[in-house]
């Protein structure tokens, strides 16, 4: 029975290192080819680095990793689903970090619920952000022109805080793709009468923790029903979701990178996205 117990106590011992002091920085790299129903020629092959949760603090172990990955990556958009930073002083190391991916059509982000914390009064978040090149997008969109075709990209303020407001953010005239950025799946449940194609979002860090025959224990959604944990979610999924026809929608969650609170990951490796938009084939 001492024997039994010792080898329990290892074990358990060996994940908890495991969960703290590895999983964490061994970032997965993603890529996937998502179609896009009617995507005109000239986007065909349009490319995303999707990042979220970054919670950067300084440029440290996980930040130099993510650095690392992103060294030399070219892309046409770079998208952060909220929770850039964990205080005042990540904020210039976001710009740090994303300064080894070449972007050749713009870097969007959105705020989640770490930009609503305590430490955020009085802080210029949005201009120090900006100023390192990142468009911030509060409940708005932009229209920009890639290969001669409007793409419109949305972001909303935070949907797990409540904050978010769609239909402001989808208001920016006709294009050819629409895409939404929100922190949360839970934008899914949030939607008015405009639907974009594709909603990048985060939030949930996967779970953070998965355990073996009962996967995550936190999702960490303000509907918890949702059962959003990561990965792809296609228009029959997204519709019963969101509990009504919600059309030819799409939606990548991603993991994210670092994490708040507890730090540990475990059978849920932080992530880094990279999407390849197809059309029709």
């Amino acid at each position: 029975m001492s024997i039994l117990r010792t080898a329990a106590g290892l074990v358990g011992l060996g994940a908890i290192t495991y969960a703290w002091g590895i999983e964490p920085y061994r970032i997965e790299l993603t890529e996937r080819e998502i179609e896009i129903p009617d995507l005109p020629g000239s986007l065909d092959g349009l490319t995303i680095c999707h990042l979220s949760d970054l919670h950067v603090g300084g440029f440290r172990r996980l930040e130099r990793a993510l650095a690392r990955i992103l060294w030399g990556r070219e892309v046409d958009l770079c998208v952060i689903t909220g929770d850039l930073v964990s205080g005042p002083g990540g904020m210039k190391e976001v710009g740090r970090i994303l300064s080894h991916l070449r972007v050749h059509h713009g870097m969007y982000a959105v705020f989640g619920n770490s930009e609503h914390d305590p430490w955020t009064p009085g802080i210029p978040i949005v201009e120090e952000l900006e100023a390192q090149g990142i468009r911030l997008l509060l409940n708005q969109g932009e229209r920009l022109i890639v290969n001669g075709s409007a793409v419109l990209i949305g972001g909303v303020d935070d949907p797990y805080l409540g904050l978010a407001e769609p239909d402001r953010a989808l208001a920016g005239g006709s294009a050819s793709l629409r895409i939404l950025l929100a922190h949360s799946p839970d934008i899914v449940r949030d939607l008015g009468d405009e639907i974009p194609d594709l909603i990048l979002c985060g939030h949930t860090h996967g779970g953070q923790i998965r355990l073996p025959l009962i996967g995550a224990l936190w999702l960490h959604c303000r509907h918890p029903r949702l059962g959003v944990r990561d990965g792809y979610y296609g228009p029959e999924q997204l519709s019963a979701i969101g509990g009504r026809d919600l059309g030819r929608l799409q939606m990548h969650v991603s993991r994210g990178l670092g994490g708040s609170g507890i730090r540990a990951r475990f059978l849920c490796r932080p992530e880094v996205s990279f999407l390849t938009l197809r059309g029709n084939r």
